[in-house]
C-alpha cells in the first residue's frame, strides 16, 4: 500500500480507530480507542529486520505527539494490531515499513 492509500482509508473510517497494544512494564495488554485527524502522531521503531529490542521483532512507539493520542499511549508500548470499522491489521511479525503503511 502507498502512503496516500492509507491516508485515504483513514480519512474514510470516521474519527475512531482501535489499537491493540502490549506494555512490557508492567506487562499488560489492552485495547485503546483513539480519535485521529488522519495522523496518529506517533513514531515507531522495530519490526522484522530492524529489531529495537534484541530478539523481539515487535513494533514499538518511539515518539508521541500527546495532542494526537490523548495521553493513552506511552513510549515503549508495543503495537500488536490496529483496526478501524473497516479493517484490522496484525502488526506482529511485520517489517517497520509495512507497519508504517498500515498505521
Amino acid at each position: 500500500m502507498k502512503q496516500q492509500d492509507v491516508l485515504d482509508i483513514l480519512s474514510g473510517v470516521g474519527e475512531n480507530i482501535k489499537l491493540l497494544i502490549r506494555r512490557l512494564s508492567p506487562r499488560i495488554t489492552e485495547k485503546i480507542e483513539l480519535e485521529h485527524t488522519g495522523k496518529l502522531g506517533i513514531g515507531i521503531v522495530g519490526g522484522l529486520g530492524s529489531e529495537y529490542i534484541a530478539k523481539d521483532h515487535g513494533i514499538f512507539i518511539k515518539r508521541i505527539d500527546k495532542h494526537q493520542t490523548n495521553n493513552q499511549l506511552d513510549i515503549g508500548d508495543r503495537l500488536l494490531a490496529i483496526s478501524s470499522t473497516h479493517n484490522m491489521y496484525d502488526l506482529r511479525f511485520v517489517t517497520q515499513d509495512i507497519a508504517r503503511k498500515r498505521i
